[in-house]
């Protein structure tokens, strides 16, 4: 799921289209979408994969991105 400007009437939402994203934001976005995903991934994972997608989760998110920190944070909360 993205955010972006729309126009809304009786009819629905419809996106208005946009320039691309800045590099600076670009660079960002890409490893918080996947570190999202992976984490989504990981809910609805069978238990006995669940913890590795979190901890690869973890790894790919920017304020962590460290495996042995992220491995270490998931052992924490299990």
């Amino acid at each position: 799921m993205i955010e972006v400007p729309c126009l809304a009437d009786k009819s629905g939402a419809r996106p208005v289209k946009t320039q691309s994203l800045p590099a600076a934001v670009k660079g960002l976005t890409i490893p918080v979408k996947t570190y999202e995903r992976l984490t989504v991934e990981a809910a609805l994972a069978q238990p006995s994969s669940r913890r590795s997608i979190a901890v690869h989760a973890l790894f790919t998110n920017p304020i962590v991105a460290d495996w042995d920190a992220a491995r270490d944070y998931v052992e924490r909360l299990a």
